[in-house]
């Protein structure tokens, strides 16, 4: 999905919160082996070795792999979510970071449960639209948003609904979880790099051209203000869950 740009995806995609990570960690009776699902470039992989001694990370695309960023204690592999090389029983920790709403269920939970070990945790998140504020996501709906509308890939609703247990036939009974944000300031050219990176961006100009992307950030222009950077916020859904111990 993402290989076409990997580069770019690794530059301009926005961090997780240190909060996100160390919930997830309070909420792993062992902190051992984690398997990061559709890891891209490591993202989620390396703050996540900084908690568990080893961190297995995967991805279907070589390009993701290539551009990852390295930690003494990740291993990466190209591996699809549906099916990999691990044993039974193997991990404390099934995480997948942006990726959920990709995945054939129907093969993918059962590998999970097959991966993780007995009474160990599965963690999904993501991130919804931005928040800046009321004009310029205005702006940003009609003229960016709005304009990528027949681009989407359908799947994106399952995160943009927060990953609802019963659409994604989620297998384990879900946790709650406190609100999280990303939140980040940054310059108005770091924006439209996060926007460019976009999968729906992309194959929308490979039809229209770049028109409309300059334009908006033009719009956005207009409504931002003095100051150099803005406050970024992206809302984080999650979907946690125990696999049983018995």
């Amino acid at each position: 999905m993402f290989g076409g740009h990997a580069q770019l995806y690794a530059e301009a995609r926005p961090t997780y919160p240190e909060a996100l990570y160390d919930h997830i960690l309070s909420l792993c009776a062992h902190k051992e082996t984690v398997w990061d699902v559709a890891t891209g470039n490591g993202q989620a992989a390396v703050p996540l070795a900084k908690r568990f001694e080893r961190v297995f990370a995967t991805d279907i695309n070589q390009q993701q792999i290539a551009s990852a960023i390295h930690g003494n204690n990740i291993v990466y592999s190209v591996q699809s979510a549906e099916s990999t090389d691990f044993q039974n029983n193997n991990v404390d920790l099934v995480s997948v970071a942006q990726a959920l709403h990709w995945f054939d269920y129907a093969e993918f939970w059962p590998e999970v449960d097959r991966v993780l070990k007995p009474g160990g945790l599965f963690a999904a998140w993501g991130y919804d639209w931005t928040k800046i504020d009321f004009e310029i996501d205005f702006q940003l709906q009609k003229n960016l948003v709005d304009v990528l509308e027949d681009y989407w890939n359908p799947k994106a609703q399952l995160l943009w609904g927060g990953y609802q247990a019963e659409v994604v036939n989620f297998p384990y009974a879900r946790i709650a979880s406190p609100d999280l944000n990303i939140e980040l300031y940054w310059t108005l050219d770091q924006l439209f790099q996060y926007f460019l990176s976009w999968s729906s961006t992309q194959a929308y100009m490979k039809d229209n051209g770049t028109d409309f992307l300059h334009k908006a950030k033009q719009q956005v222009a207009a409504h931002w203000g003095d100051s150099e950077t803005r406050l970024i916020q992206w809302p984080i859904h999650t979907l946690f869950g125990y696999k049983p111990s018995f």
